[in-house]
């Protein structure tokens, strides 16, 4: 690297700089991320976020694509960051106590151009 100081010197100098890979982010409904109880409402009316914890820069992300899979039934693929119609219907008519995985969270972040790994899924024990 070259610099110029206040006195017209030219200082050249080599340093080698360690460029950290985003991290993989963390997947969250209604705020919460992991293992959540959840009651059906707030599952189906939440977005769907990318969370990066403590990383040291704060991303502009959103989520464009996901998988909802309800105990039992067939994995639903979902585009965007909100359920769908079928997903919210799949979500609704589980019964309690039911475990309805989010995964498969596809990120993307504002004027980031390198690949962002999928975030880690959410797991959501219904209450009602």
């Amino acid at each position: 690297m070259t610099a110029t100081l206040d006195d017209g010197t030219k200082v050249n100098d080599k340093r080698v700089f360690r460029i950290k890979n985003i991290p993989s982010p963390t997947g969250k409904v209604a705020g919460k991320k992991g293992t959540v109880a959840l009651n059906k409402r707030d599952v189906t009316t939440s977005r769907i976020l990318a969370d990066f914890g403590d990383f040291v820069y704060d991303l502009e992300t959103s989520v464009y694509s996901f998988e909802v899979t309800v105990s039992g039934k067939s994995p639903i693929r979902v585009t965007g960051n909100k359920l769908s119609a079928e997903a919210q219907s799949a979500v609704n008519s589980a019964p309690r106590n039911s475990i309805v995985v989010i995964d498969n969270i596809r990120v993307r972040a504002k004027g980031v151009s390198v690949q962002i790994p999928e975030a880690a899924p959410i797991t959501v024990k219904l209450t009602n």
